[in-house]
């Protein structure tokens, strides 16, 4: 029998994000100003609002990010949904190879954090409530995977290798 765990998490907007949805709609709003000027050529001036429209509707919606990690047996896919639309496949983990497992709370995952050796993957919803890590190793890189699980997937990942927490 296959063991199957989906679990989505939206990833916590940071204030960052708040800053870019101001500034490209500011932006938006001074280039549709300034294309009013541009009257003597109106079909410039439509092309160009109709472009500022959908620049900021694209950007405002990679805001709206989630996280979906689906494990089948002993695979740990993470995908990155932007606008609920566009899937990206960020990693493929094996959980039998990784080599550690934790959280990011902990001196271990600050230490790796701190680590440059390892590669960064970031799928984590919030690093500072709840955020876990794994590495692992691919193609002789070293990887850091962070993200949220919930209790299903730690309880599994115990399970499958239980040397590693």
């Amino acid at each position: 029998m296959d063991n199957y765990i989906e679990y989505m998490v939206k990833r916590a907007k940071k204030s960052l994000d708040y800053l870019l949805v101001f500034g490209v709609l500011l932006a938006g709003l001074a280039i549709a100003y300034l294309s009013t000027f541009l009257l003597l050529v109106p079909t410039i001036m439509l092309l160009l609002v109709v472009g500022v429209i959908y620049f900021v509707y694209k950007m405002l919606g990679r805001i709206n990010t989630e996280y979906e990690y689906l494990i089948v047996n002993y695979e740990m896919d993470v995908d990155k949904i932007i606008s609920g639309k566009t899937r990206k496949r960020i990693d493929s983990v094996n959980l039998r190879r990784i080599e550690d497992f934790g959280f990011l709370e902990s001196s271990e995952g600050q230490k790796y954090l701190k680590n440059s050796s390892y590669k960064k993957v970031d799928a984590c919803a919030d690093k500072k409530n709840g955020g876990a890590f794994v590495t692992y190793s691919k193609n002789s890189v070293n990887y850091m995977l962070l993200f949220t699980p919930n209790e299903e997937m730690i309880e599994y990942i115990k399970k499958v290798n239980p040397g590693k927490f």
